[in-house]
């Protein structure tokens, strides 16, 4: 008993020792301490200025152009007393699109040194545009008059304009266009946001509050403890050898992230879901939970709060619903109406009537809350089963944890928000852990084929959008032929497995023949065969439920026969493919890699918000170029990019760009490690290439299902409508940085000689001498724009080539060297630097950046763009060097999922926090 007792001591110190115990443990006591704070702490909250979202006596006043995409106007300000007060000054203004990201905005009042900028990253229509005012505090006087010019400048093209109210109220202390010709009056445009006296408050009171439900004055802390509890076990599971851990972890991280998700965000506050609400009503036939739903939205100041993101819930709101609910249909702008989920989803339709008699005992509150939950934990499972099924498809040693769908802040606010996309997530969950899963495998698997086609089934069935996820299910089919050409050990047997089982999963749909979905099917086999002169008559016979499967029957006997046939092919065949797939890694490698840095300093053409303004064929244009740069380092588009990363809300609580950025152009680095990580592999080139290509092939589907008014709307691609796009793209992005996948490329270990070991050496004064000289390089030529006044050459173009190449030129030449000195057995890995001297030399090198910039300020180029010329290259090198040494691999072994685990959490606590400054203050 004492023997077993201390061994289970040996294994639990073990186990709280292990990096990735130790990084839970911390990060479980980080959350908790914050969480407690946050919900029953004391908080000071202030209230911001707030316009009236009915004001429709206005006149706008567009702003003359002062270059590209620059703007500018005389204003006058009459300072209000006291100044100090004077928090930020709000102008309100119209735009020719719906959002224009903002570059620089600033208001320089004449005589004096002030400058009052704005820290916004992205403008909207009808919204405003905020000053800050705190640099000039201390330094204007009250009462006074100022003449000032506001500049603004765009990152992309478009037109912005002032707004005034058409018959001037004449109040003081206003900001307004100098007086008209004839007239003694200023039009007043904006106004100053002053500092009250602020309120105190509990947050889980204003939650309570805000959900009509005091309940959750002690349940919203019983949901924040839950959630870091299963945090904690998810991360402690992760350190174990269980054979499961993978999806224990992953159901119990997901189920944390959206009941916390589901519980902080205020009702109705995702995209459509009031919508969506009164379509639960109407299908359990629910009048009363209908009308309960419009006390909800007055009590929670929804139409007060969304869209507009400097509206808050304070303490003043808590006792005073506001007067309507939504906006009446007999207004301007967007409109609450009942979704008709009953044509788009049958899967949502039916799962809200099983859900009936739990839901008709409830009102609103009780009701979205309990949706909200339920959704959360059928995303959870969907994690968990995703899990499962990497773990059952790839080869023992690449069994990775489903990171991507963690790495991604809206995710669990999609998977959690009544919604038929809520069981969409869920589809696509399992969908991207189907593609990881045969990425790491390879080679052929004959049972996947049933699972690809019932999840197929299901994202039809949840959503119409499901249909163009037809691409991925079609490249995956094509892989597997490459994979099985010239495969003589592949029989008829394993084929008709694989291609009866695809096209026997979508057989659920055949359980709904009245479903919307199977008619959308139908409806396209309409179309087909009109489109190959079939007679009308004859094409109409195709939307038929058992013309369907005669057609999957001969379908699947025709795939059969091909695989069989071309699996019986020669070895020229197989090494036909393989090469192929070898040159096509490549060249989307060198392409990726390429446009990781062309587009970190190129302005792109964002996506329109509507169709009308350029037409549907430019609209389409600009919307599938820019898919083809979803994972770079681009400024975000807002429709595209923005709304995906950091849609959460109705699109009014966006990230900054740079944390977009960031996200994406990791997220590519990822990309282009899984493809240069294949490159000896062909059979998991083809399956990344088939999920890349599929993909691709899916999002241009939307663009253009979107953009002919296929689905009914207005033209309006955004980044929840690309979220199979993106699961499938980030589930083998992010595999590429484990080091697991790199095994197959690692030569046995061998002891290095010791003439290595001195080579090694040399090589690292080398790679010294490297950086010196061409940090040298640089402070020599700072003052210099150009390398010669007639060459129109950047002056840091050579010196990033000097600092990406030179250590590679001198590792190649020192392994030429060691070809004669270092003895036989020696590979380029035993001259490699040790990973403590590069860690070293980086830290060294950004140190030298910082401070050069803090200090003295880096030349111009390297000020405009720092991440090329500076930062990628040395990254990309100290990445290199780090990957030929062999201790290496087995450091980044163990610390790859702790460092995981701690983004992870990073982004979504920051994410949280950020909803609560959003929507409570």
């Amino acid at each position: 008993m004492l023997q077993n007792n201390s061994t289970s001591l040996k294994n639990l110190r073990a186990l709280i020792t292990s990096p990735l115990g130790l990084t839970t443990i911390v990060l479980t006591a980080f959350v908790l301490a914050a969480s407690c704070f946050l919900l029953l702490s004391t908080r000071t909250v202030c209230k911001l200025v707030e316009t009236s979202p009915f004001t429709t006596e206005r006149q706008p006043y567009l702003l003359q152009s002062s270059g590209p995409r620059s703007f500018s106007t005389p204003l006058t300000l009459s300072l209000p007393a006291p100044w100090s007060r004077v928090r930020s000054i709000i102008l309100p203004i119209t735009l020719s699109k719906s959002m224009l990201p903002l570059d620089t905005a600033t208001l320089s009042l004449e005589g004096t040194l002030c400058q009052f900028k704005s820290h916004q990253s992205v403008l909207r229509d009808d919204g405003n545009l905020v000053l800050d005012t705190s640099s000039c505090n201390g330094g204007l006087d009250a009462g006074t008059t100022h003449n000032a010019t506001l500049t603004i400048r765009l990152n992309a093209p478009g037109t912005i304009g002032l707004v005034a109210p058409k018959t001037p109220n004449g109040q003081p202390n206003t900001i307004g266009l100098p007086p008209l010709t004839g007239t003694q009056t200023i039009s007043p445009l904006g106004y100053f946001v002053t500092r009250p006296t602020p309120d105190t408050i509990r947050l889980v009171d204003q939650i309570a509050a805000i959900w009509t439900l005091p309940s959750l004055k002690w349940i919203a802390p019983l949901t924040a403890g839950c959630a870091i509890a299963l945090f904690c076990l998810g991360g402690l599971v992760l350190c174990t050898t269980y054979r499961q851990r993978n999806a224990i972890a992953a159901g119990a991280l997901s189920l944390a992230l959206s009941i916390s998700y589901a519980v902080l965000v205020p009702p109705f506050q995702a995209p459509d879901e009031p919508d969506h609400f009164l379509a639960v009503a109407k299908v359990l036939d629910t009048p009363e939970l209908a009308q309960s739903a419009r006390d909800l939205a007055r009590y929670s100041h929804f139409e007060r709060i969304h869209f507009h993101p400097n509206a808050r819930f304070l303490p003043e709101h808590m006792a005073a619903p506001y007067p309507m609910p939504w906006k009446p249909a007999s207004m301007e702008g967007y409109h609450v109406s009942e979704s008709g989920m009953e044509q788009r989803s049958a899967l949502t339709t039916i799962y809200w009537k099983l859900l009936g008699p739990l839901l008709r005992k409830m009102d609103a509150a009780n009701a979205l809350l309990c949706l909200r939950l339920l959704n959360g934990v059928l995303w959870s499972l969907a994690c968990a089963l995703g899990a499962l099924l990497i773990g059952a498809l790839a080869p023992s040693g690449r069994r990775l944890f489903p990171l991507f769908l963690f790495v991604v802040p809206t995710l669990p606010f999609f998977a959690m928000h009544v919604s038929n996309y809520a069981f969409y997530m869920q589809g696509l969950t399992v969908a991207g852990s189907l593609s990881l899963g045969l990425f790491l495998r390879g080679r052929r698997c004959e049972w996947s084929g049933i699972l690809i086609g019932l999840a197929g089934a299901f994202m039809l069935l949840a959503s119409t959008n499901g249909a163009t996820m037809f691409a991925w299910i079609a490249f995956m089919a094509a892989g597997r032929l490459l994979i099985a050409a010239g495969d003589r050990s592949d029989s008829v047997g394993a084929a008709a497995t694989y291609w009866i089982g695809l096209l026997a999963g979508f057989s659920p749909l055949l359980l709904f023949p009245d479903s919307p979905e199977l008619k959308f099917i139908g409806q396209a086999m309409v179309k087909v065969g009109g489109g190959m002169g079939m007679p009308q008559s004859l094409a109409g016979e195709l939307n038929d439920p058992t013309v369907l499967i005669i057609i999957c029957v001969v379908i699947a006997a025709v795939c059969i026969a091909i695989e069989y046939g071309i699996s019986r092919g020669g070895a020229w065949m197989r090494k036909a493919a393989d090469t192929a797939a070898i040159w096509a890694a490549g060249l989307a490698a060198a392409f990726l890699a390429a446009l990781l840095l062309h587009t970190a300093f190129q302005l792109y053409t964002s996506v329109p918000n509507v169709i009308s303004s350029i037409g549907i064929r430019e609209y389409m244009d600009i919307a599938t170029r820019g898919l083809f740069s979803l994972l770079t380092f681009r400024q975000p588009d807002i429709m595209l990019s923005q709304t995906f990363w950091s849609g959460f809300g109705w699109h009014d609580c966006f990230f900054a760009s740079w944390v977009v950025r960031l996200l994406a152009g990791v997220s590519g680095i990822g990309l282009l490690a899984a493809l240069v990580s294949v490159l000896s592999q062909p059979s998991r080139a083809i399956r990344l290439l088939c999920t890349i290509a599929g993909a691709l092939l899916a999002g241009i589907l939307i663009i253009v299902m979107i953009s002919i008014g296929v689905r009914g709307n207005i033209p309006n691609v955004h980044g929840r409508y690309l979220t199979g796009v993106y699961m499938l793209l980030l589930s083998v992005a992010w595999a590429g940085f484990s080091p697991a996948i790199w095994t197959g490329r690692q030569p046995a270990p061998h002891i290095p000689t010791l003439q290595s070991r001195r080579l090694r050496t040399a090589l690292e004064l080398l790679i010294t001498w490297s950086a010196l000289a061409a940090g040298g390089f640089c402070l020599y030529m700072a003052g210099w724009t150009w390398i010669f006044p007639t060459l129109p050459v950047p002056l840091l173009v050579p010196y990033a080539a000097f600092t990406l190449l030179a250590p590679v030129i001198c590792a190649g030449i020192l392994a030429l060297w060691a070809r004669f000195f270092a003895g036989p057995g020696w590979t380029i890995r035993d001259i490699a630097p040790r990973p403590a001297y590069i860690l070293a030399l980086a830290a060294c090198i950004f140190s030298a950046l910082v401070a050069a910039e803090l200090l003295v300020g880096l030349p111009k180029a390297a000020v405009y763009n720092p991440g090329f010329y500076v930062v990628l290259p040395s990254a990309i090198t100290a990445a290199l060097l780090l990957w030929l040494a062999s201790p290496s691999i087995a450091m980044l072994r163990r610390w790859t999922k702790p460092a995981a685990l701690a983004f992870g959490a990073i982004i979504h606590v920051a994410s949280l926090y950020l909803l609560v400054l959003r929507y409570f203050g």
